[in-house]
């Protein structure tokens, strides 16, 4: 899974007067896709792009993957 986690950790830090519609018009974005990053749901790599760029990130700064936690059958 993918989680824009660290986007929205340094967005509510180093931005805390701002609102999602803020972010959303920086970056250029739809409110449906900042929608999607504010839910952890997929978004194309233009989008991550789009933000790197508004606020001049890493691509590490705004996403993270976490990998899920799948049990194997017979083990315990």
């Amino acid at each position: 899974m993918i989680s824009y986690s660290p986007f929205r950790q340094w967005f509510v830090t180093y931005h805390p007067t701002q609102k999602r519609m803020d972010f959303q018009k920086e970056c250029g974005l739809s409110s449906r896709t900042a929608a999607r990053i504010w839910n952890d749901r997929p978004v194309n790599t233009e989008t991550i792009d789009k933000i790197c760029n508004a606020y001049n990130l890493r691509v590490e700064q705004v996403m993270v993957h976490i990998r899920p936690n799948i049990e194997k059958p017979g083990t315990e």
